[in-house]
């Protein structure tokens, strides 16, 4: 019995010892976003001027006009882009 109550102990002041990292971890997570945002530089650009938080009505005017131009095509459930690389690559 007493050879489980050592291994009770130990499992717990583990979890405590996890869980005091954990929030340590957090913390300097914590500090590099608040630094990041504070450089005011956003970095949200995907490409052919399609980006990240664009307005539903903005993105699908502007991959219309990417499609007259037949740069994309409609993705999957029309959702979404496709563009299919050529040259790109080599």
């Amino acid at each position: 019995m007493k050879v489980s109550g050592i291994w009770m102990k130990a499992g717990w002041t583990l979890v405590i010892a996890m869980a005091i990292l954990a929030c340590a971890k957090e913390d300097r997570y914590q500090q590099m976003v608040a630094r990041e945002l504070a450089k005011g530089v956003r970095v949200d650009s995907l490409f052919f001027g399609i980006y990240l938080g664009m307005p539903s009505k903005d993105f699908f005017d502007h991959c219309l006009q990417l499609n007259h131009r037949q740069l994309i095509t409609q993705g999957p459930g029309g959702l979404s882009v496709q563009h299919i690389m050529k040259n790109e690559l080599k």
